[in-house]
Order: structure tokens, then C-alpha cells, then sequence
């Protein structure tokens, strides 16, 4: 019976490495690859051999929303769980859309996991039963809200992440290999879009929108 080849993704090692001895008394399933940030996931996707990728939402320079809905874009065939502390109706709708297959939340019994890797790795959805029945029944027929984070591009949420992480005009440019004047442009963008015209209140935003964390 061929392994189950999984890469995790969390900017914490304790984390990877908790999940990896979970992991190591199935016998069938391997973590054949690690990363610390949704860039290097990318990166990961791209080039190992991957039957299921756990990402986790909050990491710097590109949170696990942006980076999932990336990796999808490129492979529909992806099949990403999202690892999250949140179990808020927002951050499974966005998770589903962003093209995740499923969703655990971090206080989940260590036999969840398994449960939910095995699940995904043959085609299947999993929603962690901790984020409610009523909103599993729904969620996958639910359209993301207008004028949400969702209305953002791509690029504006990324840019969002990297001003709420207090990196300069400059320092986004150099990072994304576009001009500072691109950088402003998107900006004022997003500030319209969100109705937020300061930087503080992005900050706030980014946090309760799960693309950085506090702590």
C-alpha cells in the first residue's frame, strides 16, 4: 500500500515537529517536506512529490490563504488542509475559497488529523467538527461577502500583510520586485476598498482577518 506523502507548512518548528511524531506511529503517512512561510510553500508545490499540504493561516511575508488559493491556481489538483487556531465562520468560508480541501483547528483530538489527512489524500473535503454542523451543511455553497478581504486582488492583500507587518514602502518593493510608486498605488487602493485610510487601522484589519498574528 503506497504512503501518503504530506508537507507541512507552519512558521513554528515545535509545530512541525509536534505533528510529526503524531504522525509517525500510522505507519502509511510520511512528511516528506517542510516549510516555514506561504512563499516557501510555493516553492515546495512546485517541486516535491506531495499527496496532501497542511498550511497553517498566520506566517509571515505571505499568510496560508494567499499562498493555498496560489498553489491552486497553478494545480487545481492541490489538496491543502488549513491548520488554524480559528474556527470562526469567516476563516473556514475564506479557506474553502481560497481552494483548501480542509480545515482543522488546532485544538483538534491527534486522531483528527490522521482522519482528515486520510480523507483529503482521496479526494474528499474534511471540516473539522469543532467549526459546527449548520455551518459545514452550508458552507461550500456560500459565496464570499461583498466588500470583504475577498474583493481585495491578490497582490493588495499582499501588500496589506507586508504594511501590517511594518515593512516600509520600500521594503515592499524590493520584496515583490515592483516599484515603490506600484506600492503606494495598491495601497490607496486597498484603503478605498476597505474604507480604512491609516495605517493602524490596516493593522487592526490584517489582524482580525487572520493575515498576521499577534503574540
Amino acid at each position: 500500500m503506497p504512503k501518503i506523502r504530506v508537507a507541512l507548512v507552519d512558521d513554528h518548528q515545535l509545530v512541525r515537529d509536534g505533528i510529526k511524531a503524531l504522525l509517525r506511529s500510522t505507519g502509511d503517512i510520511d512528511v516528506v517536506a517542510e516549510a516555514g512561510d506561504g512563499r516557501e510553500a510555493i516553492a515546495l508545490a512546485d517541486k516535491a512529490e506531495i499527496d496532501v499540504l497542511i498550511m497553517d493561516i498566520a506566517m509571515a511575508g505571505l499568510n496560508g490563504l494567499d499562498a493555498t488559493k496560489r498553489i491552486v491556481d497553478k494545480n487545481p489538483k492541490a489538496r491543502i488542509i488549513i491548520l488554524s487556531m480559528y474556527d470562526s465562520e469567516e476563516y473556514v468560508v475564506r479557506s474553502m475559497h481560497s481552494g483548501a480541501r480542509g480545515y482543522l483547528v488546532k485544538n483538534m483530538a491527534p486522531k483528527e488529523l490522521e482522519l482528515a489527512i486520510r480523507k483529503v489524500a482521496s479526494g474528499g473535503v474534511y471540516l473539522s467538527p469543532a467549526i459546527g454542523d449548520a455551518m459545514r451543511s452550508q458552507l461550500l455553497k456560500q459565496a464570499p461577502a461583498s466588500g470583504s478581504i475577498d474583493a481585495l486582488t491578490p497582490r493588495q492583500r499582499e501588500i496589506l500583510q507586508a504594511v501590517a507587518e511594518g515593512l516600509s514602502t520600500r521594503a515592499i518593493a524590493d520584496l515583490l520586485s515592483i516599484s515603490p510608486k506600484t506600492v503606494e498605488t495598491h495601497r490607496s487602493q486597498l484603503m478605498q476598498k476597505l474604507d480604512i485610510h491609516d495605517v493602524p487601522g490596516l493593522v487592526r484589519y490584517a489582524i482580525r482577518h487572520g493575515l498576521i498574528s499577534v503574540g
